[in-house]
Order: structure tokens, then C-alpha cells, then sequence
């Protein structure tokens, strides 16, 4: 039974080859697949246009609320007049010095300053306050388009854009669109780096506090899409925190900081009297928390609760202060509870889907001895070095299972002469911390790198010119991993 030349169901005499219906079948399933394409993209538009409509819909019914508000009662709410104040305040002059000394004593000398005459952008231009269910729509479309990619078969390509991102985020960030990922919105770039797996939280703190106009409307975003609704600051503090690194220079902090007090702010208005005074407060308890839990950086001895209190007197006027309360509980959680920042783990899920995919440079493999951590018994393993990481494995065709990944980050390579048991010996020391950062996908920790028991990883090669080869090959390798500072 086939279509004859007029539509219609006929027994078609003549004969079809069968080669010429799997022709068709395969373009018909094209053609599918084009149309399964479009509806998805119609529906990452239709999901930010909606997010917009929802946006412009609470804006209005904040308007109408502010004005009912403004004429019941002669108050003006602080929240718009953040920017305004510091021009029209005499006495803000006073207020600016208090608070540059609390950005002196928590900044330090040892950072570094951008030029005087470059203009800081200012990020505290409020945003519509915004829950979850506003933004939910763009993050669902991201992860759909993302989707979409992999179905194309661009798993690769995505591992290729975060790795650029991790080594050099604003070019990474342009690649990625450049590829299609996401589009170039504030929104889905925000978006990205929020739920995205796989990126370098040092990274991301770089990209966020960059002052570029493009870069501030994505922190904007990043902090909106936290619910700090009814939240207590201390807590709200330590979700932001976590996600990203703080990068090491002074402005960078102000503006990431500055967007999250705006934020916080937004959620909860009636707690505080403006947005500046969460600012100050948060570079307090991050103060406050390095006094009291890191002994090594402590100037003028212990804050105490008295101190702390004396500091925020002099940065926050009078009537802005907050309640006692409040200060108490701040100092008491902060007290009892390390405020901790996150280390800058290198995925090593993507480094090993980057493995099994072929999509590696591989500087140096072969078999080396490998002693124990815990009982110091020499095994013999094989060694490949790659993606910033040292990787070992039982044999060399087993390269879906690995036995151990140590990441070349934050440790050195040295020989070793007075071992008894073996020749040709090298070892991995941490440069930081007390033993080398190792993970063992067999355990289920294969994305994140966690304290070994190794105070060092030491290893035989079968001859001098291999241990030579090696610990070049390793140097070279650890200039590969993620950097412990960028430049701006």
C-alpha cells in the first residue's frame, strides 16, 4: 500500500526500492529533529519573556505598595535613597571614613589597589525584588538548552568551554556563547555560573568582581538568585559565600559584597534600616570570624563581643543601628560556628570524563612505584599525567577506573635520595596545608578532592634519566592546573 500521484491509498504497481524508504525515513527523522530544535528554542524565548513579564508585574505592585506606604506615613524608606544619600548627607563624609577603615583593617597592604582615576560602577541600583518562581523559568531553559547541546553531541565542546572558563573566565565565558550554550544575557550567564557543574569557584569569584558594566549586571543577577527571604544575615552570608572564592583584590570584594547587601536588603527590608548598613555589617562579621578563628591574622589580640559592638558604633550612625539582639546573635553564631570559605577544588569528574573521551593532553605516562600512605608498601602503577592532575591506575588499559587522582595544585616535586627500600625515588609535598589533596573515585568522591593520608606521595622510577623525565614532566603538568591568582 503506498500514495499514488493524487494522495490517495492505491496499489502502486511499479516497484520501490527499499534503500529509497530508508532514505526518507532518515530525512523524515530530520525534519523531526529540526522541529523538536525549534520548539525548544521558541521555548527558552517564551521563558524570558515570561520572566521579564514577571518581573515588570511586581515592579508595578511594588510601585503602588511604596506610594500607598509614602502617603500613610511621612517616612522615607531608605532602600532608593542609598546613593542619594551620600551626596545630599553633610555628614556622610564622616560615615565614608568609618567605613573605608573597616575596608583598610579587613583588606590588609598585601592587595593589590586598581588606579585611583578608574570609575567604580555602582551595583546597588536595586534590582525588582525577585523569588525563586521569577528567575526558576530561566534556569530551567539553560538547563534545557544545555540539554539540547548534548543531544547534538557537544558533550565535549562543553567540557572544552569550562575548562577555558576555569583558565581564563571572560574568554571562556565569550566562547561559550560564541558556541551557542546560552545566550548573551546577564540572565543566562548568571545563570550558567550558578548551577553549572564543573567550574572553578576561584574562577567564578574573578568573573563576578570584575567592574566592567557587562560583568556588574552579572553579579546583579548572580545575587538575585539567592532567597534570602526571612533569613537571618549570618546564615544568608554563608550560602553566598560559599559558591565562589573571593578574589583577592579590594575592589572586587567591595562590588561583591555591595551586591550581596543590596540583595539581602531587598529580602528583608524591615530588619534593617538600608542597604549600607548590611554592608558594613558583613565586612564586620567577616572581620569578626577572622579574629576569632584564625589566630595567625589577629592585630590588636581577641574581638570580643564589647569590641565588635564599639566598631559597629562607629561606622553605623545612631539611629541606623541595629537592634541588640541582632548584634548579639551575629557575634554568638559567628562564635560558635567558623563563617568557612571553600577551597578551589578542581572537578575531577569532568578531568575524568575528559580521560575516557580521548579529549586529554597527555603529557607523560608509563609505570612508576607508588608507596603506601598508611602501610609503606611499594605497589607497582601505572601513571599518566594530564588536565593539571596526576592520575594512577593498576594497569594501563583499565582508564574508566582509576585507583587515584591527585591534583597538581598547591604541591611540589623534589628527588629523594635516602630512601633504602628503592632507586630513582621522587616525592609530591604540599605546599600548602599538611598532606597532599588526593580523591579515590572508588570511594564515591570522584568530583571533589579531599586531605589523603599522605603527608607526601613518593615514588621509583627504573632508572635516573626516568626520574629526571618525571619530575619535569610533573612541573610542567602543575603549571597546567588552575592558578592560585589571576590578574584582573
Amino acid at each position: 500500500m503506498t500514495l499514488n500521484g493524487f494522495g490517495n491509498e492505491t496499489v502502486v504497481g511499479s516497484y520501490i526500492p527499499i534503500d529509497a524508504i530508508r532514505r526518507r525515513k532518515e530525512q523524515l527523522k530530520r525534519e523531526i529533529q529540526e522541529i523538536r530544535e525549534k520548539v525548544a528554542q521558541c521555548e527558552v524565548e517564551m521563558s524570558i519573556i515570561q520572566s521579564h513579564n514577571n518581573i515588570n508585574h511586581q515592579q508595578k505592585s511594588s510601585l503602588i505598595v511604596s506610594s500607598a506606604k509614602n502617603i500613610s506615613s511621612p517616612r522615607i524608606h531608605e532602600k532608593d535613597k542609598f546613593h542619594e544619600s551620600k551626596i545630599s548627607d553633610p555628614s556622610r563624609s564622616n560615615i565614608d571614613q568609618k567605613l573605608e577603615s573597616f575596608r583598610t583593617r579587613f583588606h590588609g597592604h598585601s592587595l593589590t589597589t586598581e588606579p585611583k582615576h578608574a570609575t567604580k560602577t555602582s551595583i546597588t541600583e536595586p534590582l525588582k525584588p525577585m523569588r525563586y518562581v521569577c528567575h526558576f523559568n530561566v534556569t530551567v531553559s539553560l538547563k534545557k538548552s544545555r540539554l539540547l547541546s548534548r543531544q547534538h553531541g557537544n558533550i565535549k565542546q562543553l567540557l572544552i568551554g569550562k575548562r577555558q572558563f576555569n583558565e581564563n573566565p571572560k574568554e571562556g565565558i565569550r566562547w561559550l556563547v560564541e558556541n551557542n550554550f546560552f545566550p548573551n544575557t546577564p540572565e543566562h550567564m548568571a545563570a550558567f555560573l550558578f548551577n553549572e557543574t564543573g567550574l572553578s569557584k576561584r574562577a567564578i569569584g574573578d568573573y563576578l568582581g570584575e567592574k566592567d558594566d557587562s560583568h556588574v549586571e552579572v553579579l546583579k543577577h548572580y545575587a538575585h538568585m539567592f532567597d534570602f527571604f526571612s533569613t537571618d544575615i549570618v546564615e544568608a552570608l554563608r550560602r553566598y559565600l560559599y559558591t565562589f572564592l573571593l578574589p583577592g583584590e579590594a575592589q572586587k570584594i567591595d562590588r561583591i559584597m555591595e551586591a550581596f547587601a543590596q540583595r539581602y536588603y531587598e529580602c528583608n527590608p524591615d530588619i534593617y534600616a538600608n542597604a549600607e548598613v548590611c554592608f558594613i555589617l558583613s565586612f564586620a562579621i567577616i572581620m569578626l570570624n577572622t579574629s576569632l578563628h584564625n589566630k595567625s591574622a589577629r592585630l590588636g589580640g581577641l574581638l570580643t563581643y564589647e569590641k565588635f559592638v564599639n566598631s559597629l558604633n562607629e561606622a553605623i550612625s545612631r539611629q541606623n543601628m541595629p537592634d541588640s539582639n541582632l548584634i548579639k546573635n551575629i557575634y554568638d553564631s559567628i562564635k560558635n560556628n567558623e563563617l568557612k570559605f571553600p577551597d578551589d577544588d578542581i572537578d575531577l569528574s569532568d578531568v575524568s570524563a575528559r580521560m575516557k573521551e580521548g579529549d586529554s593532553t597527555i603529557i607523560k605516562e608509563g609505570w612508576l612505584w607508588k608507596q603506601g600512605g598508611r602501610v609503606r608498601q611499594w605497589k607497582r602503577r601505572w601513571f599518566v599525567i594530564t588536565d593539571g592532575c596526576l592520575f594512577y591506575y593498576e594497569s594501563r588499559t583499565e582508564v574508566d577506573n582509576p585507583r587515584g587522582i591527585i591534583p597538581l595544585v598547591d604541591v611540589g616535586v623534589r628527588e629523594i635520595d635516602d630512601d633504602r627500600t628503592k632507586q630513582f625515588c621522587f616525592e609530591l609535598f604540599p605546599l600548602a596545608g599538611e598532606k597532599v589533596k588526593t580523591t579515590k573515585p572508588t570511594s564515591g568522591e570522584t568530583g571533589k578532592a579531599t586531605e589523603g593520608h599522605h603527608t607526601v606521595y613518593r615514588m621509583s622510577a627504573s632508572s635516573e634519566d626516568e626520574r629526571k623525565d618525571w619530575i619535569r614532566a610533573l612541573r610542567i603538568g602543575s603549571q597546567n592546573a588552575l592558578p592560585k591568582q589571576r590578574s584582573s
